[in-house]
Order: C-alpha cells, then sequence, then structure tokens
C-alpha cells in the first residue's frame, strides 16, 4: 500500500531533479524515469505526458511546503511562537528538500515563475496559520494593515532567501522576526494617539 503513494513522490523528487541538471525543456520522461529508477512503464502509469508531469510538479511543492508550515505552526500552543516556527520551516525548508533549492539555482526563471503561481496559496495558508496572532495586533484592529498584507511581508522576506541566499540563514530568521514583531506590536491600551499628543 505505502507504494502506491511513495512511487509517485519518488518519481517527482527525481523529476526536480532532472529539472535542475538539464532545465524543463530539454528534460525527458526517459530521464526522470532513469532518475527515479523506475520502469517506463511505472512512469507513464502515473505521468503519461511531460505536460502532467510538470503540473504535477507544482502540486507536489505546494502540499510539501503547505505540510511543513501545518508541522510547524502545530508543535507551537503558544501563538507568539507561531511567527518563528513559520519563518524557520519556509527558510529552512530546502534543506529538507535540496532538489527545490538546485531547481531555484539552475533554472531561475522556471523558478520564479512557478513561485509566482503558488505564492498567493501560500499568502493565504499563512495569513490563517497566524490568525491567533493578528487578533492581537493593533495594526490590524484598527485597519492600518490588513492582516493578508503582513502576511505576503512575512513571505516575502523568507521567500528571498532562496534567489539570493545568505551565508547565516538563521540570523536572517532573527532578524525578520524581529523587525516583523517590532512593526506589527500590539496597541498598548492607554497609549496616546496621533491625536491626542497634538
Amino acid at each position: 500500500m505505502g507504494n502506491r503513494f511513495e512511487t509517485p513522490a519518488k518519481i517527482l523528487d527525481a523529476a526536480l531533479g532532472c529539472i535542475a541538471a538539464r532545465g524543463p525543456a530539454k528534460m525527458s520522461l526517459r530521464d526522470v524515469s532513469a532518475a527515479a529508477e523506475v520502469s517506463r512503464g511505472t512512469l507513464y502509469r502515473y505521468f503519461k505526458t511531460k505536460g502532467e508531469l510538470l503540473t504535477a510538479i507544482s502540486d507536489h511543492v505546494r502540499r510539501g511546503v503547505g505540510a511543513a508550515l501545518d508541522e510547524a505552526v502545530a508543535g507551537q500552543p503558544v501563538a507568539s511562537g507561531r511567527l518563528r516556527a513559520i519563518a524557520d520551516a519556509i527558510m529552512h525548508y530546502g534543506d529538507d528538500h535540496p532538489e527545490v533549492s538546485r531547481v531555484i539555482e539552475a533554472e531561475p526563471a522556471f523558478a520564479l515563475e512557478f513561485i509566482r503561481g503558488i505564492f498567493p496559496t501560500f499568502v493565504a495558508q499563512v495569513t490563517e496559520l497566524l490568525e491567533p496572532v493578528f487578533d492581537d495586533l493593533g495594526i490590524v484592529q484598527e485597519g492600518t494593515v490588513r492582516r493578508e498584507v503582513l502576511a505576503e511581508l512575512l513571505l516575502r522576506a523568507t521567500s528571498s532567501l532562496y534567489l539570493i541566499p545568505s551565508p547565516n540563514p538563521d540570523e536572517m530568521t532573527d532578524a525578520v522576526v524581529t523587525l516583523w514583531a517590532s512593526v506589527a506590536a500590539p496597541a498598548k491600551v492607554g497609549d496616546p494617539g496621533p491625536e491626542d499628543d497634538a
């Protein structure tokens, strides 16, 4: 039963490696079957055309990142810990899935188009996962900044490290979390507003 689910994932991971090595245009189903160490017949059982395979790759990565985000937040019962958990999950996803990082480095045009396609999905997911955090933010309660914009800001800051890697990703995580938290700090009860200061 496990093979039913493991084989497609194995093929898709192999396909990502082939894209990194040869590019999406030159990659063939023959290349993928060889890299995945499965027969052509097995490959065609799951993906009949190259187009189907490329579409499935997008879904495969989207599901993988989405699951990593859900898992990271599930281990954070305290709302304040969710921000760092999400930032860490995004920044270190490539450590567990190096084939994704290789595609971004070797085929930036393909990767950029792919990221643009799935980005709105992750904005929606992160917005939902950070709901308990947003509920306490003054700038959200006051309508100054929409929660979707804050989620997008976090995603843009963290995902940019895949395009321009940092020699100190953990330090960057600390900086992103600190800056985000300071900008979106909870409103203090009794703080004077702009009109009160005038």
